[in-house]
């Protein structure tokens, strides 16, 4: 499977809603909680901070 990169945020390709909240994990009291979600079947994969990935991918439909 090819990637293709989507210009805009996260919600930009068709079919994605996301949110963020302030959850006070952050002592900067910034934005520190997201939740995205796909109206279709995805891969996924979990990204850390650093923006590091992790290998634990999951299928979800």
């Amino acid at each position: 499977m090819a990637w293709k990169v989507v210009s805009g945020g996260v919600t930009a390709p068709k079919g994605y809603r996301a949110a963020g909240i302030t959850a006070g994990l952050k002592s900067s009291g910034l934005s520190d909680l997201a939740l995205i979600v796909s109206d279709v079947e995805v891969i996924t994969r979990r990204w850390n901070e650093q923006g590091e990935a992790h290998s634990n991918n999951q299928l979800f439909s």
